[in-house]
């Protein structure tokens, strides 16, 4: 595991050129965790910051990670690949106007929480509905579900409704 700063002062670190590049273990995603569930394994990261017209903090870098999420129509767990590459400017209001609407906005902040902004960039790619590309493994016969026979020999609720009408 490589040792990554906690939290991250903009304009200093901007002002140094802070880069990092490397891996951190899954433990440390508590948001992460209560939202997929517990992971094994690594995110791996890299990112660096410099200032842009000598005055605007950026951040530029990518964060990826391989997650098991329960799909939504068998409900057993399967691999999805998280991956995000970002490029984020941190401004006030005026500082916004003359940016390249090419780099994304934040307010600005005096600090960065580096495990919160690598969560974050990680739940913006989880999709909205996580199931398998191809079939799943539903086995059909172990569920109770009912035959078209048994729904066709329903009366029809609304044949009371024809007697009123005479």
């Amino acid at each position: 595991m490589n040792i990554y700063p906690k939290t991250i002062k903009l304009y200093p670190f901007a002002r140094k050129e802070f880069s990092f590049n490397g891996l951190i273990s899954f433990d440390e995603f508590d948001k992460l965790s209560s939202i997929i569930g517990k992971q094994a394994g690594n995110v791996e990261c890299g990112f660096s910051l410099y200032l842009k017209d000598e005055k605007i903090p950026v951040i530029k870098g990518f964060v990826s990670a391989k997650v098991f999420v329960e799909c939504q129509r068998c409900l057993n767990k399967m691999p999805q690949k998280l991956h995000s590459n970002f490029l984020i400017a941190f401004v006030d209001e005026q500082q916004e106007i003359g940016l390249d609407k090419t780099i994304d906005t934040l307010n600005f902040q005096e600090e960065l929480f580096v495990i919160d902004f690598l969560t974050d960039e990680l739940l913006l790619n989880l999709p909205m509905i996580t199931k398998h590309d191809d079939n799943c493994n539903i086995e059909y016969e172990k569920m109770n579900l009912k035959t078209l026979d048994k729904e066709e020999k329903k009366e029809n609720p609304f044949n009371i409704l024809k007697s009123l009408k005479k």
